[in-house]
């Protein structure tokens, strides 16, 4: 039996946040891209890639040469909580 292939695509709903996140986690498996949760609140939620969150170093300077994975990706997929309670996309 052949594994569902997932897309994200913009106006898709899920019925609860359950849904989305097992959906989620599965998309990113398949196409090996790694989104986190950048935004979560009872109404909104914004996934961004990894690579695209600029984080503050807090290095003190013992152990030179070490990177993050900042590399200036765009990558954003937001959803919101419509009227009838189930999660909705809104940007791709």
């Amino acid at each position: 039996m052949e594994e569902e292939i997932c897309k994200i695509t913009k106006d898709q709903t899920f019925d609860t946040y359950d849904v989305l996140k097992q959906y989620f986690h599965k998309f990113c498996e398949q196409n090996y891209h790694p989104f986190v949760v950048r935004t979560h609140s009872n109404k909104q939620i914004i996934y961004k890639c990894c690579h695209g969150i600029q984080r503050r170093s807090k290095c003190k300077g013992q152990r030179p040469n070490q990177h993050y994975y900042f590399k200036g990706c765009e990558a954003q997929i937001n959803l919101y909580k419509n009227k009838e309670n189930k999660w909705k996309v809104t940007k791709v």
